[in-house]
């Protein structure tokens, strides 16, 4: 079975659309943030380019 080609510009929504209670739990950390803040607005506040960064210093 193919998977369905899915374009950059919807994975990084999908992905930047993550609420950051979600990659708190999944990740097992906690960044004292509101946990409905999307993580796309919060890696642009934070000056952030992927969050691989940002788990790197949590």
């Amino acid at each position: 079975m193919k998977m369905p080609r899915v374009k950059k510009e919807e994975i990084e929504e999908r992905v930047y659309g993550t609420k950051m209670k979600t990659i708190e739990r999944k990740h097992g950390v906690d960044f004292g943030l509101d946990g409905e803040l999307e993580l796309g607005v919060f890696l642009k506040k934070q000056g952030y380019a992927p969050l691989a960064d940002m788990l790197e210093e949590a």
